[in-house]
């Protein structure tokens, strides 16, 4: 069964009990043992920065992989920080983790794009 196949059929035995959407992300078996999240699991608040870039990647879906909420951009460290709970300083680590291995990147509105599609 090829790797499309698999996906086909793991897709057509989920059953969604509610209206929410759902949405499937797929990173690649590089992505996870890539030498960038190694680096990120090993140190302080390494775990808590990973997660943080998948709630980004969540929140950045229906936008193409801008981070918008409601109708504003998202473009500062204190508004990721409220919307997510998560400390401001945690959030500009991370942030700029992000930025220097490329799975982010600023557009020229200041927009904060979330390039999860590289990992696929």
């Amino acid at each position: 069964m090829s790797k499309e196949e698999k996906i086909v059929d793991c897709e057509k035995t989920l059953h969604i009990e509610n209206d929410k959407d759902l949405f499937f992300i797929m990173l690649s078996k590089d992505f996870i043992q890539s030498a960038e999240v190694s680096l990120i699991q090993n140190i302080p608040d390494g775990k808590e920065i990973l997660w943080l870039y998948v709630r980004l990647v969540i929140l950045s879906l229906d936008f193409n992989g801008k981070l918008i909420y409601g109708k504003s951009l998202i473009h500062n460290y204190e508004t990721i920080a409220s919307l997510l709970n998560y400390d401001v300083i945690l959030v500009r680590k991370a942030l700029d983790l992000f930025l220097e291995y490329g799975w982010i990147e600023i557009l020229a509105n200041n927009c904060i794009h979330i390039k999860y599609k590289n990992h696929t």
